[in-house]
């Protein structure tokens, strides 16, 4: 879209949403991190992806907007807003910044291209499970093993 609308709102409870041409923010969200503007990048990458295809996974969507809220957010840290360490028992699945990790490891030390082939399968209406063994040879479940085993494999840096 080449107009948002941006409407902070005083009764929603969540953090925020968008869709079509309209990002909503929680009034009470926006009171209590009032440094965390970079949410909005999030949210706009949603409209951007637009994806109108069935099955494209909740957590590659997530992940995907929380990688682009990493590389193009501008006040991230001053919102104490980073990119989620590794734990044990956190799945690629799990969406949002575990997955956004998982993608910056990927387009460090697999594939430098992944993210933006990624997000061009789901605006396609082209992902599926093969999509990631034809670009690394590997499985995702492979890939996420590969990446667990290794947490301390750059990239370290979370800024």
């Amino acid at each position: 879209p080449r107009a948002v609308t941006v409407q902070f709102d005083p009764d929603y409870d969540g953090v925020a949403e968008a869709g079509g041409r309209h990002i909503r923010i929680s009034a009470n969200y926006v009171a209590g991190n009032p440094h965390d503007i970079d949410v909005i990048v999030h949210e706009a990458f949603h409209l951007v992806q637009a994806y109108r295809f069935e099955g494209s996974p909740g957590w590659a969507v997530e992940g995907l907007a929380d990688f682009v809220r990493w590389a193009y957010g501008t006040r991230n840290a001053n919102a104490c807003w980073v990119m989620q360490r590794y734990e044990p028992g956190q799945s690629l699945t799990d969406g949002y910044g575990v997955t956004a990790r998982f993608l910056l490891w990927l387009v460090t030390e697999v594939e430098p291209g992944l993210v933006r082939s990624l997000d061009a399968a789901l605006r396609e209406g082209e992902y599926n499970e093969g999509f990631w063994s034809a670009r690394t040879g590997r499985s995702i479940d492979q890939l996420w093993a590969e990446y667990a085993d290794a947490p301390t494999h750059r990239p370290v840096s979370y800024e």
